[in-house]
């Protein structure tokens, strides 16, 4: 079964059909990457099935049920998370402090420094 499953999605931005019908699907432990020249549409496919693309259609299931109707932070409660690849940080404050922004949206009872250290042993980097 599917971990992630991806059929027939469509996506627009405004009166522009940018997405057709792309499907694909990801199994548990499975790395999947999305591979284009600018503007193929690997964002926006990201974006759509995060819930942040303002207008879809077709099915994004997770876990086997049905989330294309979820709001994105009901998607992101579900454990989906989108890291855009700008740099997007607020200067001043730590890298603590920065990963504790991204956690305030969750409001699921997870501990903030199991995450944190969680992400921190994934990239030890940050942790310097």
């Amino acid at each position: 079964m599917a971990m992630l499953e991806i059929e027939n999605l469509n996506g627009w931005y405004g009166a522009s059909h940018v997405l057709h019908g792309v499907s694909f699907s990801v199994r548990q432990g499975e790395i999947v990457a999305l591979v284009g020249r600018n503007g193929a549409g690997k964002t926006s496919t990201i974006r759509s099935v995060m819930g942040l693309m303002p207008k879809t259609g077709g099915s994004v299931k997770f876990g086997g049920a049905e989330i294309s109707g979820l709001r994105a932070h009901d998607r992101y409660r579900l454990g989906r998370a989108y890291v855009p690849e700008e740099r997007r940080i607020v200067r001043g404050l730590t890298v603590r402090e920065n990963l504790q922004l991204g956690l305030v949206a969750d409001r699921g009872g997870i501990d903030e420094s199991v995450a944190i250290d969680e992400i921190a042993r994934t990239f030890p980097r940050l942790k310097e």
